[in-house]
């Protein structure tokens, strides 16, 4: 029997899976956009701080092919409760940094292992059973579902990290993130029918969509690393950065809700968006008020929403479209937006961090003028 997002089955199989997102969703928002911030009042300088987060996402690249091959043998469920304890771990060395001498790229290491073994089972779980006729629906509910649990945890975060310190905001992020194993314990097990293969990561030939992914990955480094730090260097409290962000958050997850009903053409969503984010990525660097960030989020937000519901369908359906071989392009995925985000960090070291910006403003750019869609059968 095959169960779709709309079967009574399906749901009854993956509510405690959702719930279990959901929770994860709030424990790195609140703390995740925090993480730079916090190293720097450790006084490690933004090299380092550049270099952790390319630790990160390098051993995302690394361990992806793993949690795929996990997810084929031991089932969706046993592949995602792996990463929780990495994901305490991670959280648990971070804290450790304010009293001890370990090193600071442990976490880091840590974390993306944890990463892996989340994003993998959970994209593939989403191509598998995901409805064709009503993709674009789907994608933009799941979006605005996960950004509006999520969306006061920012501003949550930032009050907490000004008033108690950022060791006891991890402590907060920890427990949350350990609690999101619970529902997963109750989930019965779903194993895709599907038979993966490292070699078969080669056959994947969807190079042009793969090239916007790769810019996807510079554009993530712009929103969740250098516009808080932008934000704290600038207007020096975390209570403003997570304030601002949580603006944005509110108009995504809205924004989302609305336009998944509605969207025809994710290709034309994703250029449209693509231009008008690197229009609000170009200025950021020049702004130096709450209100000017606030009103720069919130232009990004509502261009987020095109460009990522548009993103998303366009990969679920390729995905979809490539049936067996689904879990190897959920690999292939995370390996060029893990890719571009190490690139994009390496050159905010070899040059001014702001430059950041627009480096991500022309990557979104060419990558989507190079982009042609291919032609793809439905399921």
């Amino acid at each position: 029997m095959v169960f779709t997002l709309h079967g009574p089955h399906f749901k009854h199989r993956i509510t405690q899976v959702y719930l279990a997102q959901a929770l994860t969703a709030i424990s790195h928002s609140l703390i995740g956009i925090f993480i730079p911030i916090y190293l720097l009042t450790l006084e490690y300088t933004l090299a380092q701080v550049f270099v952790y987060f390319m630790v990160h996402k390098a051993t995302v690249v690394l361990v992806s092919p793993v949690a795929a091959y996990a997810n084929h043998q031991i089932g969706f469920k046993k592949a995602t409760l792996l990463h929780i304890p990495f994901f305490v771990l991670s959280f648990a060395l971070l804290y450790a940094l304010s009293f001890s001498d370990v090193h600071y790229l442990l976490p880091a290491i840590m974390g993306g292992v944890s990463i892996a073994f989340y994003w993998i089972p959970m994209k593939t779980l989403f191509i598998k059973y995901s409805h064709k006729k009503s993709r674009g629906q789907e994608v933009g509910t799941l979006q605005a579902i996960q950004s509006m649990l999520a969306v006061a945890s920012p501003a949550i975060g930032g009050v907490i990290a000004a008033l108690l310190g950022f060791p006891i905001l991890i402590i907060i992020g920890l427990f949350l993130g350990a609690l999101a194993a619970a529902p997963l314990f109750f989930t019965p097990e779903i194993k895709a029918k599907t038979s993966f293969a490292v070699k078969d990561l080669w056959r994947i030939k969807d190079h042009g969509f793969m090239i916007v992914t790769l810019a996807d990955g510079f554009l993530f480094v712009a929103i969740a690393y250098l516009f808080p730090i932008l934000i704290y260097m600038t207007l020096q409290t975390t209570t403003a950065v997570g304030y601002i962000e949580s603006i944005g958050m509110i108009l995504f997850a809205l924004g989302s809700f609305i336009y998944g009903k509605k969207l025809r053409d994710p290709v034309h969503a994703l250029r449209v968006g693509a231009v008008l984010i690197a229009i609000s990525l170009v200025i950021r660097p020049f702004l130096d008020t709450a209100t000017g960030f606030s009103l720069v989020i919130m232009f990004g937000a509502l261009a987020g929403v095109l460009y990522r519901t548009g993103y998303n369908t366009l990969f679920v359906d390729y995905g979809r479209d490539l049936g067996d071989t689904g879990e190897e392009y959920v690999v292939v995925q995370e390996i060029y937006l893990n890719s571009g985000r190490v690139i994009a960090l390496g050159l905010c070291i070899l040059f001014p961090w702001t430059w950041g910006f627009f480096f991500a403003a022309a990557a979104l750019v060419i990558s989507l003028a190079l982009f042609t869609a291919p032609s793809r059968g439905t399921q």
